[in-house]
């Protein structure tokens, strides 16, 4: 007899309960594979951090202005008889601008020394006059002492006492009167010299030249023009050096110090630095702005540089040595703080910095960083801290992308 086989049914729910524990188990083993694998090499950019020093700034806008503007003007009456000068002319110290007519000038000139010839001759005819006329009363002194005892003893008569009297009186005025002429002829002289020197004085003024080196600007005088005394003939206008007016806030006032460094520069004239210092801070702060004003000097031999231009300013407060640099793309902001990514060896490390100068794609680290540190520069929202990173790419020179 053929043994029998036993069936045991079995129900389409038991079956899927079973596949169900089969399945869990199954993803159970995967996850916890996957779970003990290492995360993955990411490729980032890297920079080193550069040392250097830092400049701490405060920018303002500035407003160019000359050092020196001069209205060059006569300082006598005068007809104008010739301009010497092109508008817009570089001019140094002493240059001949304008000459007047001088004609009635040396007309002066010369009857003052007339004049003063006519006193010195009036001074010698009095001196000489004064020299006889002593001696004159010297004689008719004598005569007079004689015919003044001869009366008194009765030899002369009274007529001829007094008339011996009158020639001595007479002497004596003569002196006097010479005299007299002799200190009216010193002083006729006198004012004659004056007029010669007034006139001498007059006649260089006729030839009129530029007080300071500078560029002359528009010529307001044609010759056969009658000028007065201050007329303004041209204005001549000090460009080297060039000063620039700016203001700060009143809160930098105690770091401020003649002789600080000023950097300068015109969106007009792109790629053109001009550096100078400060020559002047304003007293007082402005009320309304709270600012204080600060003017600065700059060389300005070739003339780019003109009154009432504006431009940026870089006021240098202070200079960090040797400060830590790295890129700004290697800052990572996170609630209010700023962090960077190490690379140490082939692992990213989060450390935590505290920014301090901004420069050109470029900030100063003041904590966190050390010398001879690579930061990550690009790939930092793939990694975190710990993470293994290979570099792809890292310049070596400045420290930027």
């Amino acid at each position: 007899m053929s043994p029998r086989i036993s069936k045991i049914a079995v129900s389409p729910l038991v079956l899927g309960v079973l596949l169900s524990i089969a399945l869990f188990d199954g993803c159970s083993e995967k996850k916890s594979v996957e779970t003990n694998k290492e995360p993955r090499v990411t490729l980032v950019d890297a920079s080193p951090v550069t040392v250097q020093d830092v400049q701490v700034v405060v920018r303002a806008v500035g407003s160019l202005e000359a050092i020196d503007r001069v209205k060059v003007a006569p300082e006598i009456r005068a007809i104008v008889e010739q301009i010497l000068f092109v508008e817009n002319q570089q001019v140094e110290q002493g240059d001949l601008l304008v000459k007047l007519d001088t004609r009635k000038l040396l007309l002066g000139v010369q009857q003052a020394e007339e004049a003063l010839q006519t006193a010195l001759a009036a001074k010698d005819l009095a001196q000489a006059t004064i020299k006889r006329t002593e001696a004159e009363v010297e004689n008719r002194r004598s005569t007079y002492g004689r015919d003044k005892e001869l009366f008194e003893s009765g030899i002369i008569s009274e007529s001829q006492y007094i008339q011996s009297k009158s020639a001595y009186d007479s002497a004596q005025a003569a002196v006097e009167e010479a005299k007299a002429a002799f200190r009216r002829a010193e002083k006729e002289a006198a004012a004659a010299a004056t007029r010669i020197s007034m006139a001498k004085e007059n006649e260089a003024d006729a030839y009129i030249r530029a007080p300071l080196s500078g560029v002359l600007g528009e010529r307001l005088v044609s010759p056969g023009d009658l000028v007065e005394p201050g007329t303004p003939l041209v204005e001549l206008v000090v460009l080297d050096p060039i000063e620039i007016a700016f203001s700060v806030p009143e809160k930098y006032r105690s770091r401020l110090s003649t002789g600080q460094s000023v950097i300068f520069e015109m969106p007009s004239i792109a790629g053109r630095i001009f550096s100078g210092a400060t020559t002047y801070i304003s007293p007082t702060t402005d009320p309304a702005t709270r600012t204080v004003k600060l003017k600065a000097r700059l060389p300005n031999k070739e003339n780019l540089l003109q009154p009432g231009q504006f431009g940026t300013v870089r006021l240098v407060l202070e200079v960090h040595e040797q400060a830590i640099v790295i890129p700004e793309a290697a800052v990572v902001p996170r609630e209010g703080e700023t962090f960077v990514y190490v690379v140490n060896d082939t692992e990213a490390h989060l450390k935590k910095v505290v920014l301090g100068q901004h420069l050109e794609g470029m900030v100063e680290v003041l904590e966190g960083l050390e010398r001879e540190q690579v930061v990550i520069t690009a790939g930092q929202q793939k990694v975190a801290d710990g993470y293994p990173v290979r570099v792809r790419r890292s310049d070596r020179q400045n420290g930027t992308k």
